[in-house]
């Protein structure tokens, strides 16, 4: 992956996080003031439903047709034992709900003065009343003094009504206020986050166009590379199969020794470099998915018999041997493609002699059964260095050494030692 194409998506990311963000915040604040607006609204249900059912209770109980009116009659008949309980239950429900009517929250207590204040001289007039009755006054000089009416409770009554919708007014202007600040943050807040979303999503794009051009400027790269890689490689191998063809006329014609070895070396190589040209060829045919597998009949001791032949000269050499180890059970004609079977055997093997410096290398073939289905096993056996665990690890990442010190020993940029 490209420094560019890095900082893109780590920009996407960066940009992706800071709108999360903001579109959290924005979405809190909102929820916030509107929290805050409907805790208001339901303070103010409350309190004007309470006061106004709390309100007609006391003017009921207070009212002409209630206290007043037993008090009227009492004074009228005389008649202490009728009147007097209802009298005293009127008086204890009134207080009952002037202490509630104080209970609620932000509630003027200074409304609830006027009644308190009229209840109170209604309950001395109801004392001179009870002593005049106990003295014998008629109802007359009773009323004469006492002037029992609904006219102060009722002015009492309409002071304290006047306080409450003062208060609830109040609350109702705040309510309003704070709705219309919510209903004004709540509007910013969907005007700010699509501009933040049509900000981002056009970096996004933007982004997306950058990372675009520079995934076509690596494929076409790509695509140049192959191309350049198989025409250098068909270019490479003309003169190189002359050269090859030459070698083997020359081969049968040389008589000394000497020159002998010299001829079979230099075709050892010319094959050994064909081999690399033919894996250039095939890595860009797996680049371009134009590689195939082929499925026809080949003979397995040839091609394990080809190996030995193409490293017995370099094993002589080095004063190694290689031994190839073939069962009895195993089949001579397969299945398969053979060129890539080959393949497989000339690296392993090539490795194997490369990190091989005393003892030898053995090839083993033999007959393998799994899930039912007949195969065959290979195995590459040597007296090399060897692999830890570390350098196993690594050993299908590309152009990765065990050891980096092997490079400079042994050279190549891959460890495929089996032992």
């Amino acid at each position: 992956m490209t420094q560019s194409l890095k900082k893109t998506q780590t920009r996407l990311r960066v940009n992706a996080v800071i709108v999360i963000i903001l579109v959290i915040l924005l979405t809190v604040t909102s929820l916030f003031f509107y929290k805050h607006v409907d805790n208001q609204w339901r303070d103010y249900s409350n309190t004007a439903s309470n006061v106004y059912v709390l309100h007609d209770t006391l003017v009921q109980r207070l009212g002409y047709g209630g206290f007043i009116h037993h008090f009227k009659n009492l004074i009228l008949r005389k008649n202490v034992d009728l009147y007097l309980p209802s009298i005293k239950k009127e008086i204890y429900e009134i207080k009952v709900i002037l202490e509630k009517l104080e209970a609620v929250e932000n509630y003027d207590k200074q409304a609830l003065g006027g009644v308190r204040t009229t209840l109170a001289n209604y309950e001395e007039k109801l004392d001179l009343a009870l002593k005049m009755i106990e003295q014998g006054a008629s109802s007359e000089a009773i009323d004469d003094i006492v002037k029992v009416d609904d006219a102060k409770a009722l002015a009492a009554l309409s002071d304290f009504e006047s306080h409450v919708n003062t208060m609830l007014k109040k609350k109702s202007v705040a309510i309003n206020e704070n709705f219309k600040f919510a209903y004004t943050v709540h509007i910013l807040t969907i005007v700010l986050l699509a501009g933040i979303l049509l900000f981002y999503f056009k970096k996004l794009s933007t982004s997306y166009k950058e990372q675009q051009a520079l995934t076509d400027r690596a494929l076409e790269g790509a695509r140049i590379k192959s191309e350049f890689l198989a025409n250098m490689s068909h270019e490479i191998r003309t003169p190189l199969n002359g050269i090859m063809g030459l070698l083997q006329i020359l081969q049968p014609n040389v008589q000394k020794p000497q020159n002998i070895e010299i001829v079979s070396k230099a075709l050892f190589s010319c094959r050994s470099l064909l081999t690399i040209i033919n894996d250039i060829l095939d890595f860009s045919k797996m680049e371009a998915n134009e590689l195939t597998i082929e499925n026809v009949n080949f003979s397995l001791i040839k091609i394990v018999e080809s190996i030995n032949s193409d490293f017995l000269p370099i094993c002589n050499e080095k004063s190694i041997e290689l031994n190839i180890d073939i069962d009895k059970n195993v089949e001579n004609i397969w299945i398969g493609d053979p060129v890539r079977i080959r393949q497989i055997i000339l690296n392993l093997v090539s490795n194997a002699v490369k990190f091989t410096e005393q003892g030898g290398i053995q090839v083993i073939v033999k007959k393998k059964v799994k899930n039912l289905i007949p195969g065959i096993e290979l195995q590459v056996l040597d007296t090399g260095i060897g692999m830890s665990e570390e350098g196993l690890a690594n050993l299908f990442q590309r152009f990765q050494q065990a050891d980096n010190s092997i490079t400079r020993r042994f050279g190549g940029t891959n460890v495929l030692a089996c032992q």
